[in-house]
């Protein structure tokens, strides 16, 4: 296992173009990586499927279904 004053050691020897290369490979490494606070968003995604004329029906559609499936508890 390599240390990491061995590493800044060997990093601090090599030549511009050895560097160079290897800052490269660095940065294709960080690009292929998952991002930590990548946050996706889903706003919008059925836009296309959306139906203006049902819109009127969305405010309390949850709270019917729930009595529809479940009954009046």
């Amino acid at each position: 296992m390599i240390t990491r004053e061995h590493a800044v050691k060997v990093i601090y020897e090599l030549s511009d173009e050895r560097f160079e290369k290897i800052s490269e490979m660095i940065e294709e490494f960080e690009d292929k990586k998952p991002k930590e606070k990548r946050v996706l968003k889903a706003k919008g995604i059925f836009h296309e499927c959306a139906n203006p004329e049902m819109i009127p029906f969305e405010k309390g559609a949850w709270e019917r279904a729930a009595v529809e499936k479940h009954g009046n508890l």
